[in-house]
């Protein structure tokens, strides 16, 4: 759970940061891609692999790593560093799921109390002067009344961008995610962000199909509408957003500042983050097991303590299964010549060492326990014991 939380939000962070640098110099389409990055790695439960490469090796543990990203005693924090109790995870969940499936229902509710048909144009159209319209939803396209023929024209242009954009789809994963990820301040910033990308998305889209010509006509258009704000915030796709954001959509059609180079960049950068936070860090640095001969044994009826005859290595106490502990129990005091060792040097530890010193620990790999720096406590497990 560290490891998905850090690497997603980290993504979320990386996103933003491209969106701010480039601004509307890059394209709103490839902006709304980007997108596709952490909700991917949000729905993701394990990294794809170990890399040298992941982002996860040059975070430090779990809990420091939740301060520096989450403010202190916040909902994010706490599942960090000590994992958010499972039931107010649930409840939380099913509290913000239920408002935004509540929305939604409301919302259908209200647009079927005021439709009217009007035919089938490509979707199915109905007019509707329920708050929130126009939009795209269930499939169909609903329309205010008092639309000119040109204004209908650049309507339709979004919404259709919307259905093959497949944004119904995406509203609705963008609102799993919320609900799975409620205390996640940078998974709430995602959505809101995200959705503003779709709608700038779909306004270049419509511009595209309607052709450049209609570019100031279309940008009227959202200026028309701009007053019809919803009152509800259920996922769906729809022709307006409230209050700065229809005037950064409008900003953005008029003063088209789009350059291909920012977009070719982000693809770059958008493939690097990728490798980064799609695979996890390294757990091991070098492992090895070796054979070691016993100086003495000692048991105690329970465990078992076992000296090494090279004195650089601490005496080991072994816990003794219930059958093994029968056998030794009739057996008298054990002779043990010899056991086989595990040696495993954390990545975090391995990656500090220089190369003089890694040469050393591939020839005798108990001078770690004379180096400083290279931990062995917790590192040294058994695998077999050799009994005369």
């Amino acid at each position: 759970m560290y490891e998905l939380i850090c690497t997603s939000s980290l993504l979320i962070l990386a996103v933003c940061a491209i969106r701010a640098a480039a601004g509307r110099r890059l394209d709103a389409r490839v902006r709304y891609a980007l997108w596709a990055l952490p909700a991917l790695r949000l729905l993701l439960p394990f990294p794809l692999a170990e890399s040298t490469r992941s982002v996860m090796n040059l975070l430090p543990e779990a809990g420091s790593a939740a301060d520096a990203l989450f403010p202190a005693g916040s909902a994010a924090q706490t599942a960090v560093s000590a994992g958010l109790p499972r039931m107010v995870w649930i409840a939380g969940s099913a509290a913000v799921g239920a408002w935004f499936s509540c929305c939604a229902v409301r919302f259908a509710l209200t647009l079927r109390r005021g439709r009217v048909w009007l035919g089938y144009d490509r979707r199915p159209l109905y007019r509707c002067d329920a708050p929130g319209t126009p939009c795209l939803f269930g499939g169909a396209v609903y329309l205010p009344s008092g639309l000119s023929e040109e204004a209908r024209e650049h309507v339709m242009a979004h919404e259709l961008a919307h259905a093959r954009h497949g944004d119904a789809f995406f509203g609705l994963l963008r609102a799993l995610l919320v609900t799975a990820y409620w205390w996640n301040p940078l998974v709430w910033l995602a959505a809101v962000l995200s959705r503003r990308d779709a709608e700038a998305a779909c306004d270049l889209s419509a511009v595209r199909a309607l052709g450049e010509d209609a570019r100031f006509a279309y940008a009227r258009t959202l200026i028309a509408q701009a007053e019809r704000r919803s009152g509800c915030h259920a996922p769906f796709p729809a022709f307006l957003t409230p209050g700065a954001a229809a005037k950064r959509r409008i900003r953005e059609l008029v003063s088209d500042a789009r350059r291909p180079v920012f977009s070719a960049l982000a693809a770059a950068l958008a493939l690097t983050l990728a490798v980064c936070a799609f695979t996890g860090g390294m757990r091991s640095g070098y492992g090895a097991s070796y054979a070691v001969g016993c100086s003495a044994a000692a048991w105690d009826g329970a465990s078992l303590t076992l000296a090494f005859d090279d004195p650089r290595i601490p005496p080991l106490t072994l816990a003794v299964p219930d059958d093994a502990r029968r056998e030794l129990d009739g057996g008298g005091a054990p002779r043990v010549i010899g056991v086989q060792l595990f040696l495993d040097i954390p990545w975090r530890v391995w990656r500090e060492l220089g190369e003089p010193q890694r040469e050393r620990l591939r020839r005798d790999p108990f001078s770690a326990l004379s180096q400083p720096g290279v931990p062995l406590d917790g590192n040294l497990t058994v695998g077999q014991v050799f009994f005369s």
